[in-house]
């Protein structure tokens, strides 16, 4: 698997993370999404803004930006990391 391929794994990952926790965290909603329980609706940004906010978000400069498409189908929502912590009734 080359790196750009596991760079989109990671996103398409993350992507369905923060849909599926769109209500738990504010992931989506910080970074310009409207969301509620039943919808997600993604921001419009000229690519140079999408790269810029890309550039933001993990701290890095992109030199040769290539813009992807995800999708992903809109589950109901959960907490998407609850796994990692024990449940009260256990």
């Amino acid at each position: 698997m080359t790196s750009f391929e596991k760079l989109l794994a990671y996103m398409q990952d993350r992507l369905e993370r923060d849909l599926a926790g769109r209500i738990h965290y504010r992931n989506l909603k910080n970074r310009g999404w409207e969301v509620d329980e039943n919808s997600a609706k993604p921001p419009i940004f000229a690519d140079e803004e999408l790269v810029k906010r890309t550039e933001e978000s993990f701290e890095v400069k992109i030199k040769e930006p290539i813009i992807v498409e995800l999708y992903a189908e809109l589950t109901p929502p959960r907490d998407p990391y609850s796994h990692l912590f024990p449940h009260e009734n256990s």
